[in-house]
């Protein structure tokens, strides 16, 4: 019995000592396809260009920003930003509709655009939150240093990055 117990204390007194060199480095760190990263660049980029529109007074720049967004999104294949393609409403982004609508198509997209950029990691962009209105959005922070809330520009740097 004493035999048992001993191993046993033996086992519980090693546990940790193996936990402590388990290697976390990767966890949370998805390792991309080169295809898979490319159309994600293609994708962030021209939501940069949809970004900045929006940041913008000209709603003719936001229409066309949509436009060269929806058509980076058909051009993708990779299955992980398929969910992007599916349901997608920029082309609902016109310049004749208020700032408030276009906004609005837009945060849909951002929504589903989120999450891909959560599990898969690009060097440059950051995802920010604004408390005060309950929204995300994706930045570019080679272009943009500090905080650019595009949902709410009465607020512009309201916000955090995540």
């Amino acid at each position: 019995m004493k035999f048992i117990f001993a191993a046993l204390i033996s086992f519980m007194l090693s546990v940790p000592v193996i936990a402590q060199n388990h290697d976390h480095s990767n966890h949370g760190a998805a390792k991309l396809s080169a295809s898979l990263e490319s159309e994600l660049k293609s994708i962030l980029s021209a939501n940069d260009s949809l970004f900045d529109s929006l940041l913008g007074k000209d709603q003719a720049k936001v229409e066309s920003a949509a436009a060269s967004l929806s058509k980076a999104l058909t051009s993708a294949k990779s299955p992980e930003l398929k969910h992007l393609t599916q349901g997608n409403e920029l082309g609902k982004i016109k310049k004749t509709n208020t700032k408030d609508q276009n906004l609005e198509v837009y945060a849909k997209f951002v929504s589903h655009l989120v999450p891909i950029l959560k599990a898969n990691k690009i060097e440059g962009y950051g995802i920010y939150y604004c408390p005060m209105i309950k929204k995300e959005w994706v930045q570019n922070e080679k272009k943009h240093s500090g905080v650019k809330n595009v949902f709410a520009q009465e607020m512009l740097e309201c916000g955090e990055k995540t």
